[in-house]
């Protein structure tokens, strides 16, 4: 009796393939295009990869649909697969939406 009760009352979480299913949905909902950038914000980004290196910088990207914020490490520049090399990802130029130093 006890375990029909919560079954009851848990909206989301009733069944186990209805957990998954929901994240999808929410997943899908926002989902975008991918954003043009304006000729500025294209100017800036070049303007930041083509001066001196310094880490740490705030990165927004956008992947699979989402854009997603971090706080990432450039180890290089890599200009023949057009990506930038950071610590823990790797991220092409066209994905970039927006870089700066990141300031504590």
């Amino acid at each position: 009796m006890s375990d029909r009760g919560m079954k009851k009352w848990a909206p989301y979480a009733s069944l186990i393939e209805q957990g998954s299913y929901v994240r999808r949905i929410k997943n899908q909902h926002r989902m975008m295009k991918r954003p043009h950038l304006a000729s500025d914000q294209a100017n800036q980004i070049e303007h930041v990869l083509t001066s001196p290196i310094t880490n740490p910088y705030q990165v927004t990207y956008f992947r699979n649909g989402l854009i997603h914020h971090a706080i990432l490490a450039i180890k290089r520049l890599d200009i023949l697969q057009k990506c930038v090399i950071f610590d823990t990802d790797i991220i092409p130029y066209m994905d970039l939406l927006n870089i700066q130093p990141y300031h504590q």
